[in-house]
């Protein structure tokens, strides 16, 4: 038996044995529309579209052809590729029309690399991807936050610098262009798809009891093999389910393409994990869709003997945009941050290693520190003042007696002053 006991919405969870968090009912997907304010962490999807002037090549009497190559800083340090451009010939102004596409998460900072490359004309023809960076001419490089180019509410201009290897060796004084970075993002991310599915007549896997079953629901790779981008919920001992509508963004069961198939698998679950298969369809969304308006359903196959194993209905479709929080921080908005240290007794001796307010010799910082760094430095890029409030309470100030409000820089601060800052943040 399925072993799975039914919680007060009808169902339990098979999620124990999805690959990610996408493919639980209940995951952040399901719970996307506070997720798409930015409140969650899902993160959005960006175009950045690239443009160069006045390029410099070697031989001031050339024009270049030119080709951008994108890359991340990993936590390591070391650069990882992203994309490239395709290659625009004969030419000191180039437009490039492939774009680098990027997840933006607005709680990481995201260093960016783009490397400006003159091509050799024996590469002529060759796929941009097989082209071996190694035997082109490295024009110059730019590097800035993805949060830079996001904020400054115009297109991002840079100087192209030489790369840091030749700028330690022979100067960084000549003049080699300037890249124009502008960024939009995907509307696809911002679209919501609500799918209601029910099965009915399926098969009964189980010998005292019903099947217990839930769906599958993946995408097709590049190369053709099935990613599953979704799970719902079991529903136990029930041969006619009708499961919790499925909630996913376009962009992440699609890519944006309708007419790209899905697999949509239903099985029995099996608490060992190995959950039987009980019949399978590949559908498009348009194809769903249809079914919702039509009210038809469609039969769901086992692959390995062609039997029938239920039938598969679309109860409801909806596909709906929201407003993202990059739709905010385009349209002006900033943030900030106030912060309230505690500096009573409970935080330890800050003369003792143990201490949360402790001064390391060396430098390093403390709790405290680190944390107000970590936020300043995601907040930052968001702030056009580069200032942050910053308090404290139950401790005493510099020549003075106990307090509890203090700024942090030594200044005289009341009650009545806080909450007027806090009012104006």
């Amino acid at each position: 038996m399925g072993a799975c006991c039914s919680d007060a919405a009808g169902g339990n969870y098979s999620g124990g044995h999805a690959d990610n968090n996408y493919m639980n009912g209940d995951s952040e997907v399901s719970n996307i529309i506070p997720s798409l304010s930015g409140s969650r962490g899902l993160p959005s999807y960006v175009q950045l579209q690239l443009s160069a002037s006045n390029l410099r090549v070697n031989d001031c009497s050339q024009k270049a052809d030119s080709m951008v190559v994108a890359y991340v800083k990993k936590k390591d340090g070391s650069w990882e590729e992203i994309g490239r451009t395709e290659v625009v010939a004969n030419s000191l102004d180039p437009v490039w029309v492939t774009n680098v596409e990027r997840t933006y998460s607005f709680e990481e900072n995201q260093q960016l690399m783009f490397r400006v490359y003159h091509v050799d004309f024996k590469f002529s023809g060759t796929p941009t991807e097989n082209l071996p960076l190694s035997e082109q001419v490295l024009l110059g490089e730019v590097e800035c936050l993805l949060a830079e180019v996001i904020t400054t509410r115009q297109p991002l201009t840079k100087e192209i610098q030489k790369p840091k290897e030749q700028s330690e060796t022979d100067g960084n004084s000549q003049h080699l262009g300037t890249l124009v970075i502008k960024v939009q993002e995907t509307v696809h991310s911002k679209s919501l798809v609500e799918i209601g599915f029910h099965c009915s007549e399926l098969d009964n896997k189980e010998l005292f009891s019903k099947s217990d079953p839930f769906l599958k629901v993946s995408r097709f790779t590049g190369y053709g093999n099935p990613l599953q981008v979704y799970q719902t919920e079991v529903k136990a001992n029930n041969i006619h389910p009708t499961w919790r509508p499925m909630k996913a963004t376009l962009q992440h069961l699609c890519s944006g393409d309708m007419d790209r198939p899905l697999k949509i698998e239903c099985y029995d679950f099996n608490s060992s994990g190995k959950h039987d298969i009980v019949g399978s369809v590949q559908l498009s969304l348009k194809e769903l869709q249809e079914m919702a308006e039509t009210c038809n359903d469609v039969e769901l196959k086992r692959v390995l003997d062609g039997k029938v194993g239920g039938k598969l209905c679309v109860q409801s479709f909806t596909i709906n945009t929201y407003n993202t929080f990059l739709d905010y921080i385009f349209d002006g908005y900033e943030l900030s941050f106030m912060v309230g240290v505690d500096f009573t007794a409970s935080n330890g001796n800050p003369l003792q290693q143990d201490s949360l307010h402790y001064i390391d010799p060396s430098g390093k910082l403390n709790v405290y520190q680190n944390v107000i760094q970590a936020f300043a430095d995601i907040i930052s890029v968001y702030d056009t003042s580069k200032q942050f409030y910053a308090w404290g309470f139950g401790g005493r100030p510099i020549d003075g007696p106990v307090s509890h409000c203090f700024a942090l820089n030594g200044k005289v601060a009341t009650a009545a002053e806080v909450r007027f800052k806090t009012r104006e943040v």
